[in-house]
């Protein structure tokens, strides 16, 4: 369950950027099957242990986009965006991050440097 709390975090913070950014038309995506079913079908009650975070989620898709959807992605097809979060994390790096100073291995689809599968991607739709 730590994993899936996790991933609804992520999501939240997926959100919660969006809206900072003054997004309307959105896809998300994580690697939680779960998380993106729960997000997707407001008719499935989250567990008490994610609920609080889901239904803030819900409320800010609520009141502030026109499209939105939830979709779970395989770690494998954002290999690139999944090291580079990995490794800007471990390095406490924030944008922008100059291309040059982005070590090889983020663009390798490989586990080097990487400790944690903890990602939402956020993706313009318009």
């Amino acid at each position: 369950m730590e994993a899936t709390l996790a991933e609804v975090r992520a999501a939240l913070a997926a959100v919660k950027e969006s809206q900072a950014l003054g997004l309307k038309n959105l896809i998300f995506e994580g690697y939680s099957e779960l998380v993106c079913s729960i997000l997707n079908d407001w008719s499935i009650l989250p567990y008490w242990t994610i609920d609080a975070h889901i239904l803030l989620c819900r409320k800010l898709l609520d009141c502030l986009h026109y499209f939105w959807n939830f979709c779970k992605i395989h770690r494998s097809a954002s290999f690139v965006a999944h090291n580079l979060v990995c490794w800007a994390t471990r390095y406490n790096l924030s944008s922008p991050i100059p291309i040059g100073s982005v070590p090889p291995f983020v663009f390798e689809d490989n586990d080097q440097g990487v400790t944690w599968d903890l990602l939402f991607l956020l993706v313009l739709v318009e």
